[in-house]
């Protein structure tokens, strides 16, 4: 007997990996299902869950195969996801995952990290064909799964960078879910605080600016495609982080390009430059005295 266009379609769904009681539910007899398994049609991957033979396998695929381990009534979160969904320095292939399972069920001796899900039924997605919880979920499930502050703290920051979804989107949904025991962590460390310097050397920065007279702004979008590192609103001053991606010729190019952007929108763009670290008094008084010359000059106006 082989598989009808139903199963195959369930199949392709899911990266080639099918359940055992899904069979059952399609009408299939243990016996046919087994028979299929010796004619090679389909190959054990799991207690009750089956690989259709030859389908490549994956790490997304092993993150499928537990889900059916756990007959669908699960959902999967961890650095996999982050992955999937395109953040820079994360490897399909060499991230993990954690299956979050309803509150009470018990599994037994498996071979991936599972743990009670600690808010049910919210923030589901599809993720790479995954039943998932939300990205900005996920940063929740990670800060109870990741050991390390740095790590997590990446992961808020790459988040942010692929997705726009940083510490406002992060702060909505701990206060929906106050109970959540990721909070308390995602607190501790700043995640929750929307002004909040998104990169190492932009946290670096924050300190070089401390007593400029304003507050600055970190990663606002000024144009639907175009975000900058750093904005004194009151005098529509943007502050970009030159580091050694700004070296070469091309790169110099489109940074002018960008500039010449920005100043048509009305603001003055300052480039902060490794000399300008060293000496971080004397960038102070230059900021203060650029802000100064066009809050007078809006007031002349």
């Amino acid at each position: 007997m082989a598989l009808d266009d139903v199963a195959l379609a369930l199949l392709r769904a899911q990266l080639g990996v099918i359940g055992r009681r899904q069979l059952f539910s399609l009408g299939y007899r243990r016996a046919q299902v087994d028979a299929m398994v010796r004619r090679g049609q389909l190959e054990w991957a799991a207690r009750g869950v089956y690989r259709r033979t030859g389908t490549p396998r994956t790490r997304a695929q092993d993150a499928m195969v537990a889900l059916r381990r756990c007959h669908g009534e699960a959902r999967v979160s961890g650095p996999l996801l982050l992955a999937l969904i395109g953040c820079e320095g994360y490897e399909v292939e060499e991230c993990g995952f954690t299956v979050l399972v309803p509150p009470g069920r018990r599994l037994a001796p498996v071979p991936f990290d599972w743990r009670p899900d600690p808010a049910p039924q919210e923030n589901s997605a599809t993720i790479g064909s995954l039943p998932s919880v939300t990205p900005v979920r996920n940063l929740l499930e990670l800060a109870v799964d990741l050991e390390d502050d740095d790590a997590l703290v990446l992961a808020a920051d790459r988040l942010r960078w692929r997705t726009r979804r940083g510490a406002a989107d992060l702060a909505r949904l701990a206060a929906d879910l106050p109970d959540h025991p990721g909070v308390p962590r995602l607190e501790r460390l700043g995640l929750l605080d929307a002004a909040r310097p998104e990169s190492p050397g932009e946290r670096d920065l924050d300190v070089l600016f401390a007593g400029i007279g304003c507050p600055v702004e970190w990663q606002v979008w000024v144009a639907p495609d175009l975000r900058v590192d750093a904005l004194l609103r009151d005098c529509s001053i943007v502050i970009e982080s030159d580091g050694p991606t700004h070296e070469d010729e091309r790169d110099r190019a489109r940074d002018a390009e960008r500039d010449r952007r920005l100043e048509a929108l009305g603001y003055l763009v300052v480039h902060v430059t490794a000399a300008d670290r060293r000496h971080p008094e004397e960038l102070r008084r230059r900021l203060r005295r650029l802000r100064a010359d066009r809050l007078e000059d809006r007031r002349s106006a």
